[in-house]
C-alpha cells in the first residue's frame, strides 16, 4: 500500500491531483485518541487564543496611547509604537507559529512554520527603534536562522545544541521585552493618561499572562 500521510477526510478533497493506489487486501486500524492528549491539546489551543487576544488588547490600547502625544514629540510616540508592535505582538506570535495549535499555522509544515518564526523574529527586531532587549531580540534570531539553515544540511539531532541556546537566549529576550513594556507602562504619563486604575493593573496582569503562556512551550522543551 502506497501512503503519503492521507486520513480518511482527505478521500473527499477533490482538488487534489495525488493518486493512490491499494494492491491487494488492506486492514485499517483506527485508533482512538487518548483522552489526556485530547484534553492537554484542547487546553494548550485556549491558552494560545487567550494569549493572542491579550496580545492584541494591550497592543492596541498603547497604540491609543500614542495618539495623544504632540506633533513635536513624534519620535517617541514612534518609539513606543514600534516597540511595542515588535515586541508585544510580532515577537511574542513567532514564538506561538512554532505551535500546530495555533490555528494560523495548523495547516502548515512544521519546515513552514519554522521558516515563519525565523521571518517573525527579523522582523520584529527590525521594528524596534531601540530598547533593552533589542541585543538579545538580535541575538536570538541570528542564533535561529543559523540553527534552520544548518539543519537543511545535516540532522537534528547535529544541531539540537544550536537550537538549546536558541531557546535559552530566546526566553529571556521575551521576558525582557515584557519587562520593557511593563517598565513603560507604569511610566507616570501613561499612568495618568489611562481612565481608570483598574486598566493599569489590568494591562500589567494582561502582559504577564501572555508572557508566561508563550515562554511555557519553549521552556519545557529544553
Amino acid at each position: 500500500m502506497k501512503s503519503y500521510g492521507c486520513n480518511l477526510e482527505c478521500v473527499d478533497d477533490k482538488k487534489t491531483e495525488k493518486v493512490v493506489e491499494f494492491v491487494g487486501p488492506v486492514k485499517i486500524v483506527l485508533v482512538d485518541q487518548p483522552k489526556n492528549s485530547y484534553r492537554h491539546k484542547t487546553w494548550a489551543a485556549a491558552f494560545i487564543t487567550l494569549a493572542q487576544m491579550l496580545m492584541a488588547v494591550t497592543t492596541i490600547f498603547v497604540i491609543f496611547y500614542t495618539l495623544t502625544f504632540k506633533k513635536r514629540e513624534y519620535l517617541k510616540a514612534l518609539h513606543v509604537f514600534l516597540c511595542t508592535v515588535g515586541f508585544q505582538l510580532v515577537m511574542p506570535t513567532g514564538v506561538l507559529i512554532l505551535n500546530d495549535l495555533t490555528g494560523a499555522s495548523a495547516p502548515m509544515s512544521f519546515v513552514d512554520r519554522r521558516f515563519e518564526h525565523g521571518m517573525l523574529q527579523i522582523f520584529s527586531s527590525g521594528l524596534v527603534a531601540g530598547a533593552a532587549a533589542t541585543v538579545l531580540a538580535l541575538l536570538n534570531a541570528a542564533i535561529g536562522i543559523t540553527a534552520y539553515l544548518i539543519g537543511l544540511i545535516i540532522s537534528k539531532s547535529k544541531i539540537r545544541i544550536i537550537i538549546i541556546i536558541h531557546r535559552l537566549i530566546g526566553i529571556p529576550a521575551i521576558i525582557a521585552s515584557s519587562a520593557c513594556f511593563i517598565s513603560g507602562v507604569i511610566n507616570v504619563s501613561f499612568r495618568e493618561w489611562v481612565p481608570t486604575v483598574e486598566m493599569f493593573y489590568a494591562l500589567l496582569i494582561f502582559c504577564t499572562i501572555y508572557t508566561i503562556i508563550v515562554i511555557y512551550q519553549p521552556f519545557r522543551n529544553i
